[in-house]
């Protein structure tokens, strides 16, 4: 019987563990998300002869390497909008 009882508390503290992991884990994700997209939207509002809002506006001519592109800043944050959002 006791021994029943200990498997039982093992498990729970096991479950427990695997949450609070879990939840720990996607709020952090979803929190650096929120502040990046803050970040992009206070940008997007400056004036257009801030240094901030010309680097993230720049285009550069160089040529691409070969095989899969890279994700772009402003990719990631349309996918982050796209997650946190729920907007397409």
């Amino acid at each position: 019987m006791i021994l029943y009882l200990i498997y039982f508390i093992y498990f729970i503290f096991h479950i427990f563990y695997i949450l609070r992991y879990l939840i720990l884990y996607f709020t952090i994700i979803e929190t650096i998300r929120l502040y990046i997209l803050r970040w992009f939207g206070h940008v997007q509002r400056m004036e257009e002869n801030r240094i901030p809002k010309r680097v993230l506006c720049m285009n550069l001519g160089t040529t691409r390497l070969s095989g899969r592109p890279r994700n772009r800043w402003q990719d990631e944050v349309r996918e982050d909008g796209r997650i946190v959002g729920g907007e397409g």
